[in-house]
């Protein structure tokens, strides 16, 4: 009976043992499980960054440089003529024929001309056909007399009132009274049209 009693406490006394045993384990296990959900986050990922499309300016084609117009050499077709200007010359007074001496009041621009009559019946360049131009837009009339002056002066073929045969070529003096300070002249057609570079 004693020791049925001495085993009895002892398998009471194991059964607490047992039973503080699993207890100690559940929470060593639910410490276990809490610190394992506790732990550090994971880390987000940085998004990229989109790169900006770098803006490269359009570039500016060069501004096309104007083409003068044509200059000494050139030949144009006025009408029933075909017009070459030869050479400039500027002087202040012209001598020569019976004229006498002229005396420009400003100065004398004087244009050689070759020109051919290609129409069908004679005919002279008169003192309308050409004007003279300067860089200031001014526009400056044939002097007549100037003309016939420069004719016997530099001694050439022809003059402005000289007929000229179908199909035939003459040389000539175009003379013009222009400012003094005047320059970049274009020889041009009266009325529009052909226009000569003469420079200054």
């Amino acid at each position: 009976m004693i020791e049925w009693s001495h085993q009895a406490r002892r398998w009471k006394m194991l059964r607490k043992k047992w039973f503080w045993a699993v207890v100690v384990l559940v929470v060593v296990v639910a410490v276990i499980g809490v610190a394992g959900c506790g732990g550090s986050p994971k880390a987000t990922p940085t998004p990229e960054a989109t790169p900006i499309p770098t803006w490269t300016p359009t570039p500016i084609p060069p501004t096309p440089t104007p083409t003068p117009p044509p200059g000494i050499g050139t030949k144009f077709t006025v009408g029933t003529w075909e017009v070459t200007p030869l050479r400039v010359e500027r002087v202040q007074s012209l001598s020569g024929g019976f004229v006498g001496t002229v005396t420009a009041k400003g100065q004398y621009i004087i244009v050689f001309l070759k020109v051919k009559n290609i129409g069908t019946v004679s005919n002279n360049v008169g003192l309308s056909l050409f004007v003279l131009r300067d860089d200031l837009g001014r526009t400056f009339d044939m002097d007549g007399e100037a003309s016939l002056s420069a004719y016997y002066a530099y001694n050439t073929p022809e003059w402005w009132a000289d007929n000229i045969q179908p199909g035939l070529e003459g040389e000539l003096p175009i003379a013009f009274d222009v400012s003094t300070d005047a320059k970049g002249f274009t020889f041009r057609v009266k009325g529009g049209g052909v226009i000569w570079f003469l420079g200054s």
